[in-house]
């Protein structure tokens, strides 16, 4: 395990599951996972040999697959491969976060295997050097009003798309274009400090976990809509509405 120091540290862990694996071995994986779950922007990289999930439908055939989905879910952990990355056309090297808003770009190489029968699989995130603390008051946006838009046009013009556009993959070719299109923006966007406005005192650890799972289920259901899905959604909805109706009047009696 890793932990990369940046302006937003990141914690990259590897982990590997052999086919084979132990009940023993299978239970402390998870127990690392789930040990980890709740660390800010956390990656987690490996052969997890689960060739029976539809990461589409988060779906699986096996015992310790259904358990895995489980562990995911449960966690509020997204898997980003969708492609295979196995010359048998599994997808099997798994990209695992709780920050999917780091990631500019991933996608699945097929073509550069030459010493495994795995693919390659790239991806980039949105990191940067330390820099000195700034007052958590403020926050750092774009000001678009004084973009120099010729040139990010021209830059964006002058890009070679030709490699990334043979990939059929839509979700790699989205993931891609957003990277290109975000260092363009970070280069020919000034940014501007503002007042940074802070979450309710009542907004609890539990609540932030209930909207993360209502926004995986809507996003679940966007991708594959389902009777059952919607069902779930509308319960999350109800429970997270629950949570905040208790929430509230227990930060007014304790202020």
């Amino acid at each position: 395990m890793v932990e990369i120091l940046c302006n937003r540290p990141i914690t990259l862990c590897l982990a590997y599951k052999s086919p084979n694996a132990t009940d023993v071995q299978i239970s402390e994986l998870t127990s690392v996972i789930e040990d980890l779950a709740n660390v800010d922007n956390l990656i987690i990289l490996g052969d997890f040999n689960c060739p029976d999930i539809d990461w589409q439908s988060l779906t699986a055939g096996s015992q310790f697959s259904t358990r895995f989905c489980d562990l995911l879910y449960n966690h509020n952990l997204a898997q980003l491969v969708i492609s295979p990355t196995h010359v048998k056309g599994n997808t099997l090297d798994l990209v695992i976060t709780n920050s999917e808003d780091i990631f500019n770009n991933i996608w699945v190489d097929p073509d550069h295997n030459i010493y495994s029968d795995h693919y390659q699989v790239h991806f980039s995130i949105a990191a940067s050097k330390p820099s000195k603390p700034t007052n958590s008051r403020y926050a750092l946006v774009y000001d678009y009003t004084k973009a120099d838009f010729d040139r990010m046009c021209s830059s964006l013009m002058d890009h070679n798309f030709a490699d990334f556009l043979q990939s059929e993959d839509i979700d790699d070719l989205w993931f891609y274009l957003k990277s290109v299109i975000r260092e363009a923006v970070d280069k020919y966007v000034p940014q501007v400090r503002i007042s940074n406005s802070n979450s309710p005192k009542w907004f609890t650890p539990d609540i932030r976990h209930c909207i993360n799972r209502l926004r995986h289920r809507r996003r679940k259901n966007r991708k594959k809509p389902s009777n059952v899905v919607q069902f779930s959604i509308a319960n999350d909805e109800r429970v997270l509405q629950e949570k905040i109706n208790v929430a509230i009047p227990l930060w007014l009696i304790g202020s």
